[in-house]
């Protein structure tokens, strides 16, 4: 494969751990992540998913959840980083609050061979960024 999108809707730090395991089953070795914390988790369970990403992933790009407004803007980018404060692998961590903002430069970020991750947004939302990525049309969509 060219490149290797995956795209899931965890947001804690059981559901982040089950999907760098499940990654170990693919070929690709460099790997990127588009990815934020729920407001609501403990800031020791933000910490832990950053030090995971940290861990796991060559690239990251931290954004923040649509539906923000719990926390003041950049919070949780904040615990995230100190949680990777200690990591070894990623060599490169960007900060784009705008989640699809975020996506675009990941992908474009991505070479060949290699793997990104993306935290979906809404459905709708997801899927109209994956047409864009790929370059398809919607013209499904408006069918009644």
């Amino acid at each position: 494969a060219e490149k290797t999108l995956i795209l899931t809707d965890g947001r804690n730090v059981s559901a982040l751990a089950a999907l760098v395991d499940a990654l170990d089953g693919f070929s690709e070795q460099k790997r990127s992540i588009v990815y934020s914390a729920e407001e609501d988790r403990r800031d020791v369970d933000i910490a832990r998913q950053g030090a995971l990403l940290g861990e796991k992933f060559d690239r990251v790009v931290l954004c923040e959840v649509d539906e923000a407004g719990r926390r003041p803007k950049g919070e949780v980018i904040r615990i995230l980083r100190s949680g990777m404060a200690e990591s070894c692998r990623a060599r490169e961590v960007l900060e784009i609050h705008d989640w699809s903002q975020a996506v675009d430069a990941a992908w474009n970020c991505l070479g060949r061979g290699e793997l990104l991750v993306v935290q979906a947004a809404s459905i709708a939302r997801t899927v109209r960024k994956v047409q864009a990525l790929m370059g398809l049309e919607p013209s499904e969509l408006n069918v009644a």
